[in-house]
């Protein structure tokens, strides 16, 4: 984990690598350095049970070994008051009644959404 610039740490969770990469990218150039990526659920979930000093997660929808929004769900068991984002190309795909947590679409908006959910996530007015 990278030096803290957020009271908690933030996970990110892809199962491809490009896409953990763009996205870490994202948050250090919007000078959020306290994160750490995994490319699986299953290391997440691993990482979090050892780690409480997470405070957000942001996550793709569709992972081979679980979906995001059971991967938050999971990751509120060792954390009940843990947001989440979650990073689709297809948010459609996401049904409405797991919409509980943000949804942001991978394209030209990435950047601008993601950024604006984080900064309003983790220094709330």
């Amino acid at each position: 984990m990278n030096a803290c610039s957020t009271p908690d740490g933030i996970l990110i969770v892809d199962d491809m690598a490009a896409c953990s990469f763009i996205i870490e990218c994202l948050l250090e150039q919007a000078g959020i350095s306290n994160h750490i990526t995994f490319n699986g659920a299953r290391e997440a979930l691993a990482y979090l049970r050892t780690n409480g000093a997470i405070g957000l997660v942001i996550t793709d929808y569709l992972m081979p070994e679980i979906n995001g929004v059971e991967l938050l769900n999971k990751c509120r068991e060792f954390n009940e008051r843990l947001k989440g984002i979650i990073v689709s190309c297809d948010p459609g795909l996401i049904p409405a009644a797991e919409h509980e947590y943000v949804v942001i679409e991978k394209g030209e908006r990435l950047h601008q959404d993601l950024i604006g959910h984080v900064k309003k996530m983790i220094h709330p007015s």
